[in-house]
C-alpha cells in the first residue's frame, strides 16, 4: 500500500463529472484518499460514494440531511449541510486541507465554493461540460 496517498476533495461529487472522478477515485484507492465529499439532492448517490470512499466529510443540502445520517450514522463521517460550508470551514479548517480539490458545480456556486476552498487545498481543478 501506498504511504504518501493524494488527498482530494469532490465538490459537486454527484453531478457527472464528480460520479467519473468517483470511479477514477474507486479504481485507484491505493493512491487517493477522499477527505470531502460534497452534493446537494443526489441521496442514494452520495451514500454509493461514501459507503467505498470513506470521506471524513460530506456536505448535502440541508433539507436531505436526516436521509443521510440514518444511513451512515454508524460511521466516523462528519455531515454538514451545503449551505453552512464557510461556516464550518471556520470550526473544521484542520479537516479541509487536501492535495486536490476538484470542482464541477455550475455558475456563481461553484464560483463562491471554489475561493471559499482556496486556501486550504494545494490544487483547484474546476471541470465543466
Amino acid at each position: 500500500m501506498r504511504k504518501n496517498k493524494k488527498i482530494i476533495n469532490i465538490i459537486g461529487s454527484t453531478g457527472s463529472i464528480g460520479k467519473n472522478a468517483f470511479e477514477i477515485i474507486k479504481n485507484n484507492l491505493d493512491i487517493f484518499e477522499t477527505n470531502i465529499l460534497l452534493g446537494f439532492n443526489n441521496i442514494e448517490e452520495i451514500i454509493r460514494q461514501a459507503e467505498i470512499l470513506n470521506p471524513k466529510i460530506i456536505f448535502i443540502s440541508k433539507k436531505h440531511i436526516n436521509n443521510l445520517l440514518e444511513p451512515l450514522g454508524l460511521t466516523k463521517i462528519k455531515i454538514f449541510p451545503t449551505e453552512e460550508f464557510v461556516n464550518v470551514l471556520e470550526y473544521e479548517s484542520d479537516n479541509f486541507y487536501s492535495d486536490i480539490t476538484l470542482l464541477s458545480v455550475k455558475g456563481f456556486d461553484g464560483l463562491k465554493l471554489c475561493l471559499d476552498i482556496m486556501p486550504f487545498s494545494k490544487k483547484i481543478c474546476i471541470s465543466k461540460k
